[in-house]
């Protein structure tokens, strides 16, 4: 891989939006599977931690806990509006995912155990 610094605005924006092209992909398609099958479940359960990751990515991008601050073009800031209306798209659209499989009760204990399986003890083994 050739890493490249983001020098302006707008390649700043750039990244952004190919970015977010990437992460309404993934969306997209457990949306659609949740639609057309809602009974897997198991399935759409495992999504949940690669989803929560890429949309998390999108508020990095856009400052939260100030994620790149230093590091990206100070005059991105103009954005800002733009960036926070990015994320809260697709934050809507990661609580409704969320909402819709993890609602039930009997759901909600196997969505807790696929997040703490994928974000603490997969990470405990390296």
């Amino acid at each position: 891989m050739q890493f490249t610094d983001v020098k302006t605005a707008d390649e700043y924006m750039n990244l952004v939006n190919k970015y977010s092209w990437l992460v309404d992909s993934e969306l997209k398609k457990v949306e659609l599977n949740i639609k057309e099958h809602p009974a897997h479940l198991d399935m759409n359960i495992e999504s949940l931690p690669k989803l929560i990751s890429l949309v998390n990515v999108i508020g990095y991008l856009r400052g939260q806990n100030n994620a790149f601050i230093e590091i990206r073009p100070h005059d991105v800031i103009e954005y800002q509006p733009e960036l926070y209306k990015n994320e809260d798209a697709f934050e809507s659209r990661l609580h409704a995912i969320i909402t819709t499989i993890c609602v039930d009760p009997k759901n909600l204990a196997l969505c807790k155990s696929t997040l703490e399986r994928h974000f603490i003890e997969y990470r405990l083994k390296k």
